[in-house]
Order: C-alpha cells, then structure tokens, then sequence
C-alpha cells in the first residue's frame, strides 16, 4: 500500500559523496529507483513487492530503466558500500531512512487542518467584535491582542562574542559501519537537544505545540547548536519581516551545518542561531553553499548524474 507521500528529501551534499561517486551510470539510475520504491511504500524505507517478499532484481531494472547491466551485482555494490541492505527474501532496507526521511507532526494533513481551523475560528472571533463609530474595536483585550500580534519591539541585543574562527579540518574518523552518506548526515530532529532556558518572567516553550512556525522547526532542525530557541524564533519573525523568504534561511541552516561538520568546528565556536539570524546577518554568507576552510564549496557531479538526465531526456520527463 502506498505511503501517500509523493516526495522524499535528496540532499545537495549528495554531489559530494564518495560512495555515489563510486557507482556507476548504471547502479546510480538503479538507486534512484529504489530510493523511489522505498518512499511510496507503506512501510517508508523499506522495498518489497509484499511483506516478507522482495521485488526480483531484474524487475527493479526495468522499473529503473536499466537495459544493460547485471542488476544483481548492482545491489551487491550497493550493500557492499552499505547503502542498502538486503534480507534473505529478498527485501531491500534503506540505510538511516528513518534517520534523514523524517517527518514533523505538524506537516500531517491533520495536523494542518486543525490548523486551518484555528485560524479560521480567530478571524471568526475578530470580525464579531463590536465597533466603534471609528471602526475600532471597543474591545479592550481585542485590541491589546492586536498589538501583540505586529508589534515587534526585537531589538536583538544579543551579547554572543562567537567569532566563528576555528579552521580545524574534519578527519572523517566516524567509523559507523552503517552510515550512509549518500544524503546530508546533518541534525537530526529527533535527536535530544540541548536543554532551553526560559526567559525571564516566562515559561520555557517547546517545540511542537503550536508555539514555532513549521518553517522554523525545519531551520531549526538543520541547525547545528540548537540553545536559545526563544531568541531565534524572534529573530527568526524579524527577518521575515524584513522580506526575507523562509527557503532562504532554511537553505542558509543546511550550508551552515555542513560547513561546521567539514570544519570540524567546535560547538563553542558556532553561532547561536539568534546571532546567526541577527541583524549582522551572518545567514547571508550562506546562502549561495557551504564555506569549508574559508572557501566556497565548488559543486561536484558524480558520475550518474549524466546517466539521469539521460534517462530523464529519454522518457520525457519534465
């Protein structure tokens, strides 16, 4: 049964894996497809025609569009690079699937429309008001509401002195023998982060309850020193705004994350993420890639890259 989901996330830093660079045009369109199969499954990450019943390796060839090639030897490359592992039927799990594909509670359909509804009940509330010959509300709670929502008095006085200078180099000395690379190993959401402090006079506020846009719980997921969420959240609405697209600062987050890990930066050397979103505006620097060691990260294109555009020119596909 399929998962419903029409989509999964393919990393940029993908371009840059040794282990995707090691297959071939061949492997790499069948790794494609698979990665396919395992999002639309119903159980995500995992491929089989039924359950206990994997697919017959030259089926997924056909499915992929690989017409020449031993599909076999293929998966073997695959699971020999730990991408993939096959059970004795024949099923085929994806390595950290769970760990990189993962979902936020609120990006549910349900989730979203309770959103929908809560927001639809408020400007309910708001257009029952009693006006004044004005046309203000005579409401006083009303109207304190109302500054409260666009009144902004950030001024974002934070002290932070990071100056983010460490140029240490990263020695790749993880040694888990199922990490896969083939996709950003960055933050993962689901992992304990630090504790926040509250702010004064204030209870501390989680994640997840309604407190944080859903486009702030994916920056902040990528982000790599999650301390201080409050005070990011507010320079966070502050740039937006300003203008500032919420993509831009997410795919600022993400180049921010791999700079540090290629760096090898200690975490006493990363910014705040409310100094990153701060009024200095270091998110600029990343907006365009990573910087390792000072350096702009060139785009690298692995090999199957030129096979999937073929493929792509040959069915068509737009």
């Amino acid at each position: 049964m399929p998962s419903g989901r029409d989509w999964f996330r393919l990393y940029n830093r993908m371009t840059q894996d040794p282990k995707i660079q090691h297959l071939s045009d061949y492997e790499f369109r069948l790794i494609i497809h698979i990665w396919c199969l395992a999002s639309e499954s119903s159980e995500r990450g995992v491929v089989y025609v039924a359950p206990g019943v994997g697919y017959e390796p030259e089926i997924l060839a056909r499915g992929a569009g690989c017409r020449e090639g031993d599909p076999v030897a293929a998966l073997g490359v695959m699971e020999k690079l730990q991408l993939i592992k096959v059970d004795d039927n024949g099923v085929i799990h994806i390595n950290n699937w769970d760990k990189l594909q993962y979902e936020f509670k609120s990006w549910t359909p349900e989730a979203r429309r309770k959103q929908k509804a809560k927001e639809r009940s408020r400007k309910k509330l708001e257009s029952q008001q009693p006006q004044g010959v004005n046309g203000d509300t005579n409401s006083s709670n009303a109207n304190m509401s109302q500054v409260s929502r666009n009144t902004d008095t950030d001024t974002d006085t934070d002290t932070d002195t990071d100056t983010d200078t460490d140029t240490d180099t990263d020695t790749d000395t993880d040694t888990d023998s199922n990490k896969n690379i083939c996709v950003f190993d960055g933050p993962n959401p689901d992992e304990n982060a630090p504790a926040e402090k509250p702010e004064k006079g204030g209870a501390q506020r989680k994640a997840g309850k309604g407190n944080y846009s859903p486009e702030f719980e994916e920056f902040w997921s990528f982000y790599p020193r999650r301390v201080e969420k409050q005070g990011a959240y507010k320079a966070w609405n502050t740039r937006l705004k300003e203008g500032v697209s919420p993509d831009l600062l997410i795919t600022a987050s993400k180049n921010y994350a791999i700079s540090c890990r290629e760096n090898g930066t200690e975490d006493r050397f990363i910014k705040h993420a409310k100094t990153f979103l701060g009024p200095s505006k270091p998110y600029e620097d990343y907006l365009h890639g990573p910087i390792l060691n000072n350096h702009r990260a060139p785009p690298a294109e692995p090999k199957g890259f030129k096979a999937l555009r073929e493929y792509i020119s040959e069915e068509g596909i737009h």
